[in-house]
């Protein structure tokens, strides 16, 4: 049978300068095939013949005239256009918004005159977005390929009121080609008290309208080439191996090592698979109705998958591309840290420092660097190695890589190298645990009477920079005031998935000696009042160019990581520069809010903590910490576990305000150095920059402007100053 290849091809586009505090920067990538009419970047004119702005938008044509497809990815196959309503003159102005991305670099431009001086980017937005006698309304028009969606936007601080965004609406529905179908998505729940009364007249989207219309979501960005396996049902870990790309029509809450991850449903962006994607460099993404389209006919077939912010591409490849792109996409080798046998004694968990990680393992000492900040963790204490190691030696166990690799067909036979393992975990919880460790456990476990414990896994080889282990070692909870033999099972079962089977093709794969690998337990016990668990990462995963801390929440009783089906958590983009953005609500929770808007501010603060605090210390082994919290029904959060976390983007884009820069799939510091400007604060930065495409961008002074001149609003440190929402 003969069949055609189904190619998706995707333009880059230059990012764009970071936006001022209350710009809107909405998501907007390209449609994907078969296209019903050309994407943004089909458009017949080239960038030079296209005008800066249009009064009207009549038809198709000219919305691509105008349209700018983004790079952002919360959601995909989307474009915007920015508009620019001037009181003044009673002109409308539909912009260019690849050329004039900021509505602030189009109005100076255009509309400036020495007897309408607009001043300085911070009046300007302060004057424009803030102020209730605007001389402006600036929004931006905002299209949803995959559902179908056109709306009106505006950013997430804009204070427009109800009134003045029926008019806003009226006169654009009057100028556009879609009129009829224009509807008002509030992207803060400030815009949702504001248009209370209003709401029927502007048609307002709800919070979860966008998604449930999602066709194409990417997860993480990249590419590889691999085999295309479709496979329906639970997936056998020993039938996959690293050059397969899986297209699966669930999201599993764990994955074996693959090329490539797409799967026929929605994924919650912080569950565990989208996690070790991220550490791994998978290229990941969900597509729904995949088993029904074109793409059920490669499988079995060698495919190169791009996974990008816009779409993906698909298109055959060879098995000599196969084996050099496993060769390339291989991480370098993991060193764990060295192990210290030494300590014998049980520790409070805020006793613990980094430094403590040889005998209290990674999760442990993170989470007693993070108490010893100041922030509020839960109680615990940590079970050290020592115990780990004395139990296979007083058993005799011999739990070495030797002895396992020795066993006939351990390499090549998934299922002889998983019974192998689960023979060796089988002897390490069958034999007794020392009756003296029992009885301390036991003492500190009974001093919080009515609990439930956690035990949960605290090796040298997860958490670590470059290796986040997610999902790889057991945790065990107990019933409540475990008796000595609950606590002695636990403990057991804990040690021993040490020799999981995904354990050891992951430490394999990063080529980590499993010799120098051991056991701590971080023992924790259940909160009281817990309103919500959640997952944050301290930095926008979407986007650079708008500074923020994304959070997953999800009701007690669910999971974040392991969300099920359709299921959406409730995520909520924490804005270092402005109000937070409510992305979606809680498919668990009937859509309704989680975080209230009042703990949403100290939330970003203890996020912001902890993010400055564990930066400090990893350096530039990390970008951003990935946290795990409880809400307390005081509003309050405590943090469970805090471990590094590596971004991976498609482009080279600033994120001025927070002084990063993204190259090489990696985040690069930005130097402050700070100077007065007029009485006011200012951030003057030096950038250190990798790579020759940075380099020149850095050298033709296209970060100068934002460098220079930019105000800091509100970036959480002791040394910014400006006004914080």
């Amino acid at each position: 049978m003969r069949w055609g290849w189904l190619v998706l091809v995707v333009a880059c586009s230059a990012p764009a300068p970071a936006p001022p505090p209350e710009e809107t920067r909405p998501e907007e990538p390209v449609e994907a095939p078969p296209p019903a009419e050309p994407p943004v970047e089909a458009a017949e004119a080239g960038p030079a013949e296209r005008p800066d702005s249009l009064p009207r938008l009549d038809d198709e044509a000219a919305w691509r005239l105008l349209a700018a497809p983004s790079n952002e990815h919360a959601v995909a196959r989307t474009e915007v256009v920015k508009l620019l309503w001037d009181h003044v003159t009673d002109e409308v102005y539909f912009c260019q918004s690849e050329r004039w991305p900021l509505h602030y670099d189009f109005a100076v431009r255009f509309l400036q005159t020495e007897e309408r001086p607009l001043g300085d980017r911070g009046s300007f937005n302060r004057r424009h977005y803030l102020h209730p006698d605007r001389e402006m309304q600036m929004a931006s028009l905002v299209r949803y390929r995959d559902a179908d969606l056109w709306t009106l936007e505006l950013g997430p601080a804009d204070n427009l009121d109800g009134r003045a965004l029926v008019r806003l609406l009226e006169r654009v529905r009057g100028l556009v080609f879609f009129g009829d179908a224009l509807r008002y998505r509030p992207r803060s729940e400030l815009h949702r008290r504001l248009i209370r009364r209003v709401r029927d007249e502007v048609r307002a989207l709800e919070t979860n309208d966008v998604w449930s219309g999602v066709r194409y979501q990417p997860v993480t960005l990249g590419d590889s080439i691999g085999r295309l396996r479709f496979v329906e049902g639970a997936v056998d870990p020993a039938t996959v191996t690293p050059d397969q790309i899986l297209v699966l029509d669930h999201v599993p809450n764990d994955i074996p090592l693959c090329a490539g991850i797409v799967t026929s449903e929605i994924q919650a962006p912080l569950a565990h698979v989208a996690v070790l994607s991220q550490s791994r460099g998978t290229p990941n993404m969900a597509l729904r109705g995949v088993f029904g389209s074109e793409l059920r006919a490669l499988d079995d077939h060698i495919v190169r998958l791009r996974v990008g912010a816009a779409d993906y591409e698909l298109t055959p490849s060879d098995a000599a591309a196969m084996r050099a792109s496993l060769d390339a996409s291989r991480p370098p080798r993991v060193e764990p840290p060295a192990l210290d046998p030494s300590r014998e004694a049980l520790v409070d968990t805020c006793e613990l420092r980094l430094g403590d990680t040889a005998w209290a393992g990674s999760k442990a000492a993170q989470l007693g660097e993070v108490c010893g900040a100041g922030v509020p963790t839960s109680a615990g204490f940590v079970i050290p190695v020592h115990h780990y190691l004395a139990h296979l030696e007083r058993h005799t166990i011999d739990a070495t890589a030797g002895t396992l690799r020795a066993t006939p067909r351990f390499e090549e036979d998934g299922h002889a190298r998983g019974e192998a393992l689960r023979a060796l975990r089988e002897r390490i919880e069958a034999a007794d645990v020392d009756p003296a460790l029992v009885a301390q456990i036991a003492a500190r476990v009974r001093r919080a009477r009515g609990r439930r414990w956690i035990f949960r896994s605290s090796t040298n080889a997860e958490d670590l920079p470059g290796f986040s282990g997610a999902g790889l070692y057991e945790s065990v909870v107990t019933v409540a005031d475990p008796d000595d033999a609950a606590i002695a099972a636990a403990v057991r079962e804990v040690w021993a998935s040490v020799w999981s089977r995904r354990a050891w093709d992951e430490r394999e794969y990063y080529r980590l000696d499993h010799d120098a690998v051991a056991m701590a337990i971080l023992a924790q016990p259940f909160l009281d009042g817990v309103t919500a668990m959640g997952v944050a990462i301290t930095e926008n995963p979407f986007s650079t160019q708008r500074s923020g801390i994304l959070v997953n929440l999800a009701p007690p009783g669910s999971s974040v990581t392991a969300a099920e089906g359709e299921e959406l958590p409730e995520q909520v983009l924490l804005y270092r520069h402005s109000r937070p953005e409510v992305i979606s609500r809680s498919t668990r929770n009937g859509g309704r809010a989680i975080l209230a808007e009042a703990s949403m501010r100290p939330l970003r603060d203890r996020l912001e903590q902890v993010h400055v605090h564990m930066m400090e210390r990893w350096g530039d082994r990390a970008d951003a910490a990935d946290v795990e919290l409880a809400l307390l029904g005081d509003g309050s959060a405590v943090i469970l576990q805090a471990r590094p976390y590596r971004m991976r983007r498609e482009a080279v884009a600033l994120s001025a305000a927070r002084g990063l820069i993204v190259t090489g799939g990696r985040l690069r510091r930005v130097v402050p150095d700070r100077v007065g400007r007029g009485g006011r604060s200012f951030d003057r930065r030096r950038v250190l920059v990798q790579g020759a495409f940075a380099s020149a961008l850095v050298s033709a002074g296209f970060f100068a402007q934002r460098l220079a001149l930019e105000p800091t609003w509100g970036c959480g440190t002791s040394t910014c100053s400006g006004r914080r929402w």
